[in-house]
């Protein structure tokens, strides 16, 4: 394995570490608004069913079944940890890589309505300038800020962190999204420099369709 291969491979796995971060925080959001009245029941079976599948993606794409490498995270992505789901709230997720990056992880929540916490992510991250990751010992000092990007469903806040890990940089773009009444959830796509923002768009609109909320155009998926 060369040297560069390397590089990749602990960047992948510390993308994996603050994705899990950003996924404990945000699959508690507000999956159903107060004023729709009690979300409707739907199962962790049907919801899994929901997910973008490897089939949809472009040539190149596989299933990523490694673990998290365990990172833990400071500033704006601490004060997260604290919001709890609620009973009865389910969720499920995919990951998926395209060699040793790009990443891809789509998360999908449903259950009783949390508006108030999607607030709260959302303000969290509005006033987040500066995060944290600690692994295996390192700690790695990264910055955050909202991102512009198409609203995804029927409400949407996308955010860009970046971090400096071992002279390399990496980038990360987190999508929150709330699809349906009952359905909502978190996109996050990881790379080397500057993810590729039209590309996670596309996944966006997969993601929406896989859900059955129509997008304003039809899904593309450039290889």
């Amino acid at each position: 394995m060369s040297k560069v291969t390397k590089e990749k491979s602990v960047i992948r796995l510390r993308t994996k570490g603050i994705g899990s971060l950003a996924l404990m925080a945000v699959v508690v959001f507000a999956i159903a608004p107060a004023s729709v009245g009690a979300a409707s029941k739907i199962t962790k079976a049907e919801l899994k069913s929901k997910l973008i599948t490897v089939a949809q993606l472009p040539s190149g794409w596989s299933v990523d079944n490694s673990s998290s490498s365990g990172s833990t995270g400071g500033g704006c992505f601490a004060n997260t940890n604290h919001i709890e789901a609620r009973g009865g709230d389910i969720e499920t997720s995919a990951s998926f890589e395209n060699g040793n990056l790009p990443d891809f992880n789509e998360e999908l929540a449903g259950g009783r309505s949390l508006s108030t916490n999607f607030t709260k992510i959302e303000d969290y991250l509005n006033g987040c300038k500066k995060a944290s990751i600690t692994d295996s010992g390192t700690r790695y000092s990264g910055t955050i800020g909202a991102m512009s990007f198409p609203t995804v469903g029927s409400r949407s806040a996308a955010y860009q962190v970046s971090f400096r890990i071992k002279g390399l940089t990496l980038g990360i773009d987190i999508v929150l999204f709330q699809a349906t009444s009952s359905i909502g959830g978190v996109l996050l796509y990881g790379d080397l420099g500057q993810p590729d923002t039209g590309q996670l768009e596309n996944f966006a609109k997969l993601a929406l369709k896989d859900l059955g909320v129509a997008s304003e155009s039809p899904t593309t998926l450039a290889s």
